[in-house]
């Protein structure tokens, strides 16, 4: 004690240390635990580890069902989206597909007899509360949320059903012929669900007459009992109804490999696509002119009044009908525009229509496609519409992908301009508040300004060329038997 009162401050600092001595030794003791126990840790994780890697995979159960789901719905939502390239009869199909459902889908004959169309079927359940409604469309294929109308679920999932039941029954025939096909295929949808109030003839009469009532038909003159009639002809001149029937369902029109056929083929649907472009009720000088360079539109080689003109091989005998309707499809979106410039006697022409490569095309991955130049003379509007409905044309099952545009002028026609500037000025306000008053853009969009994108000097005619890809899915082509 004595050492302890005169060595006071000693004493304080000997006791500090012991402790902090103390406290040191405890914490390295016990980080040394810590660490042994993240060792032990570390090498019980990495065995883990090394079990799991050589394990197979294997989910659980509840993530097989939704990776199933999941992969069901992009498989459908595929074929959705297959349909939209290069399907020109695909709004006819739909209108047989429905009336095919209708008889030999089990889904559908529920409500055979309470409603006549899908569409008239899609209104009554939009009009559900959501529980019926979800039941409704239950033994419909589930497609992408909000992606789809009741309506489109049910009409596209009918449509698909029909292709893959037909490929699945043609794919097992043997002895078979593209014209019997299809009726023999009605025969044996009927008989799978056991509909005895209607027989295959009657039901393929009804396909037939609904799908001639679809494709596009052009009015024709024609000298019957010496008098000039005037008569509506389907626009594509297929000799033979069944044949484009027997198309949609996915098997090439081949016209019995017949060269002379396809040659006739091809003159008439040049005549009716260029007779397409005719108003009978305007005069000659108020027509859509068509110049030599386009009028054969593609196939000079085999259109060609000369002796130079040549008969296609039997193989390329597909291919010529898919060119021939694609050429009449841009033909008729292009001129639908033109149409309202020449009623005003503006002048509007087609100036070329080339093909660019094989006839056969470019077949890469499942696609293929067909390239083309295309000239055309047009007021500037009239223009900028035409590029529109090339590009909507995914609308109406075709894919159109424009690769090149120029546009170049015909004439300026500034010289000529002798109007003054207040009537110049009249014109740029009319024209602005025209486009606002029927509704064709927003009043607060740039457009809506004064004078956007409208010829005040000079004349607005252009030239545009433009190079365009038709893109055709062939995935879903079917064989024809040998």
């Amino acid at each position: 004690m004595e050492f302890v009162k005169k060595n006071v401050i000693l004493t304080v600092m000997l006791s500090i240390s012991g402790v902090a001595a103390i406290a040191l030794i405890f914490f390295v003791v016990n980080s040394v635990k810590k660490m042994d126990v993240m060792r032990q840790s570390r090498e019980q994780n990495i065995r883990k580890i090394r079990s799991l890697n050589k394990q197979e995979y294997s989910p659980v159960p509840g993530n097989v069902k939704n990776l199933t789901a999941d992969k069901e719905l992009l498989e459908h939502e595929l074929k959705f989206t297959y349909r939209k390239f290069g399907a020109p009869l695909r709004k006819s199909f739909r209108v047989i597909a429905e009336i095919i459902g209708f008889e030999t889908d089990p889904r559908l004959l529920a409500y055979k007899g309470k409603y006549k169309s899908i569409k008239e079927l899609a209104k009554a359940i939009e009009k559900m509360n959501p529980k019926d409604k979800e039941e409704a469309l239950a033994p419909f294929k589930e497609t992408i949320k909000n992606s789809y109308s009741v309506y489109d679920r049910i009409s596209n999932d009918v449509e698909l059903r029909v292709l893959q039941r037909f490929s699945e029954f043609w794919k097992k025939q043997k002895n078979i012929t593209p014209g019997t096909a299809v009726k023999k295929f009605l025969e044996a949808e009927l008989k799978a669900v056991n509909n005895k109030k209607i027989n295959a003839t009657d039901l393929y009469s009804k396909v037939v007459k609904a799908f001639d009532a679809s494709v596009d038909k052009v009015a024709v003159i024609k000298t019957v009992s010496g008098k000039d009639v005037k008569e509506l002809v389907r626009e594509e001149p297929i000799e033979d109804i069944n044949d484009t029937i027997i198309n949609a369902f996915g098997l090439p029109l081949t016209m019995d490999k017949s060269p002379r056929k396809c040659k006739d083929y091809m003159r008439e649907f040049k005549s009716n696509i260029l007779t397409s472009l005719n108003n009978p009720d305007l005069p000659s000088e108020s027509q859509i002119a068509v110049k030599p360079a386009a009028e054969n539109f593609t196939f000079d080689e085999f259109l060609a009044e000369d002796k130079s003109s040549v008969f296609p091989q039997p193989d390329q005998i597909p291919y010529i009908v898919e060119h021939w309707r694609a050429v009449s499809y841009i033909v008729s979106i292009i001129a639908n525009e033109m149409k309202a410039a020449v009623a005003e006697n503006k002048p509007a022409s087609f100036d070329k229509f080339v093909r660019i490569g094989e006839i056969e095309g470019d077949e890469k991955a499942g696609f293929i496609k067909y390239t083309y130049e295309i000239e055309f003379s047009a007021p500037m509007d009239v223009v900028r519409k035409c590029i529109n409905a090339i590009e909507s044309s995914v609308n109406d099952s075709r894919v159109l992908v424009i690769k090149k545009l120029s546009l170049k002028k015909v004439t300026d026609g500034v010289k000529d301009y002798e109007k003054t500037l207040a009537t110049i000025k009249d014109a740029v306000k009319r024209g602005a508040k025209e486009y606002v008053s029927k509704g064709l853009i927003d009043p607060r969009a740039p457009e809506a300004k004064e004078g956007y994108g409208w010829t005040i000097i000079g004349s607005d005619n252009v030239t545009a060329n433009i190079t365009i890809e038709n893109v055709i899915y062939i995935g879903n082509v079917l064989k024809e038997k040998k």
